[in-house]
């Protein structure tokens, strides 16, 4: 009954934006439908010149790697090659929202077992923001599918005694789909592999299964990796934003970047995301590192206090806010109610995105990869304390 009830607010959050006057188009959405127009139209991966975000800039640059190639891909599939209708990337990333929903929840009964609170698929509901992002051109719905799937896949693998040949492939190939997705998924795939190699050591089929993970992780990076040495002699499979957003993650105040006067140095007459500012991004961010080391770290510990305890970087009530650090407290109490290592296994993304926006710049909406697998230990804290302060205490 609570599953379901959940299920059927989930689809009614999700489609409440497309009943008014809702505008699909955030910034990034203009960089993400101007390159998948691109590759329709050309097939060359780079910026039309209409439309982006900072438009007074030329794109001089016929080819680029500004952007992980995956959602463009899922553009051009859904948007442009259909005839350019909207609702239809939409309703697909509705559907990797309800998949996602899913996922989470079987993670959660699989972990916690009987111990699994009832509540918690309502409870799952609480990043609002994230689930309605669905109705919008932004990477957020397919990458955190991915993701997901990616966790679900490393639990499976980490718990089975005789890991199957298929299920090794998915793995390694959903680790590749998610960092040609976004970048930041890289720091989650070394923790996956990092801990996988440590666990499976002496597990002479795990550490072969580990391998041809590792093999189907390279294929499916390959072709990107190829496409960007032979096109633009680098020898990578990230996208050219990183060293921006080093440069952002290394200034005190970051509300008015773009009228910064190292931006504008960095920039000159090409866009901001472009292979060639890069470089001068990556100096500056150094040199802002190396001329006050102490306050660079401080500034990394505040990012990551900031965005955890904010609920979303739109203003809404301090209620929310206070709610979120609610969330993230009760988290806490379920986790050490069940701190043991599969347990501490699903917490891997959590840890490689929080060491993410510590060097980086970083959003709120930045940690809505891991706010579900937060609420599932949320829910098992709200057991507890309902056992704690009942008649008949509950046992974790």
């Amino acid at each position: 009954m609570i599953l379901t009830l959940s299920i059927v607010l989930l689809i009614t959050i999700q489609i409440i934006p497309l009943f008014s006057t809702h505008n699909p188009i955030f910034p990034d959405s203009r960089e993400y439908l101007s390159l998948s127009k691109s590759l329709y139209a050309t097939g060359a991966y780079t910026f039309t010149t209409d439309s982006l975000l900072f438009n007074d800039k030329s794109v001089k640059e016929p080819h680029m790697r500004c952007r992980q190639p995956l959602y463009p891909l899922y553009l051009l599939l859904t948007y442009w090659i259909p005839g350019k209708h909207i609702i239809l990337p939409i309703i697909g990333q509705i559907a990797m929202n309800i998949a996602t929903f899913f996922l989470i929840y079987s993670i959660g009964k699989k972990i916690f077992g009987k111990s699994f609170w009832l509540g918690t698929p309502l409870l799952l509901l609480f990043p609002i923001p994230f689930w309605m992002c669905s109705t919008y051109v932004l990477t957020e719905p397919l990458y955190i599918f991915i993701h997901t799937v990616v966790l679900f896949l490393f639990l499976k693998f980490m718990r089975n005694p005789a890991p199957r040949l298929l299920d090794s492939i998915l793995l390694g190939a959903s680790i590749g789909a998610m960092i040609l997705t976004r970048p930041t998924g890289l720091l989650f795939s070394f923790f996956i592999v990092l801990y996988a190699t440590v666990r499976c050591i002496n597990r002479k089929r795990h550490f072969i299964q580990l391998a041809i993970i590792c093999c189907a992780i390279a294929s499916t990076l390959l072709p990107w990796t190829l496409r960007n040495y032979f096109v633009l002699d680098d020898l990578t499979f990230l996208s050219s934003e990183g060293p921006v957003n080093l440069w952002l993650g290394s200034l005190k105040n970051d509300a008015n970047w773009y009228n910064n006067p190292q931006f504008k140095a960095a920039v000159g007459d090409h866009y901001y995301i472009s292979t060639v500012p890069q470089q001068k991004f990556m100096d500056f961010a150094f040199s802002n590192i190396k001329s006050n080391f102490p306050g660079y770290l401080m500034l990394g510990v505040r990012r990551i206090v900031f965005k955890w305890c904010r609920y979303s970087d739109f203003h809404v009530p301090i209620f929310f806010h206070l709610a979120q650090c609610t969330i993230l407290i009760l988290a806490a109490i379920g986790f050490s109610r069940h701190a043991r290592e599969d347990i501490a296994q699903i917490l891997l993304p959590v840890a490689a995105i929080t060491i993410g926006m510590f060097f980086l710049h970083a959003e709120s909406r930045f940690t809505w990869p891991v706010i579900l697998i937060v609420l599932l230990f949320s829910g098992q804290g709200i057991r507890f304390l309902m056992g704690r302060f009942s008649m008949n205490p509950i046992r974790a």
